[in-house]
């Protein structure tokens, strides 16, 4: 395991691309942002048991107890076996259904829709 530090965002991309699991150890990133970019470059997430990670991975990932040495080890290695490209995969198609630019456009189109059906009625 290597720690990189601060990155430009293209060198996080090219390190990105050329990894199969994302560690993440922060409990004060309270969006989440981090997991979906890791998400949507296909990496398999392993993040802490909090809202919003659980809910973020939703089963694509691999939650673990932030205060556990022990369960964040087992975590890992519970992601190291659980078919990277398979879990890499279905990290990715969420990241694309729920956390694209275009989800977020048909999410707020659906809102327009809404409001206009209930306005007009």
């Amino acid at each position: 395991m290597e720690f990189l530090g601060h990155l430009m965002r293209q060198d996080l991309q090219e390190v990105m691309q050329n990894a199969h699991i994302f560690c993440f150890g922060s409990l004060l990133d309270d969006w989440g942002y981090v997991l979906v970019e890791a998400m949507a470059n296909g990496l398999v997430p392993v993040a802490p048991d909090i809202s919003p990670f659980n809910e973020i991975l939703d089963g694509v990932g691999v939650c673990y107890n932030a205060y556990s040495q022990e369960d964040f080890v087992r975590s890992l290695n519970s992601a190291l076996a659980c078919g990277i490209p398979d879990r890499g995969r279905q990290a990715w198609d969420r990241a694309q259904v729920l956390f694209s630019r275009q989800a977020f456009g048909r999410a707020i189109l659906e809102s327009v829709e809404y409001l206009a059906r209930r306005c007009g009625s």
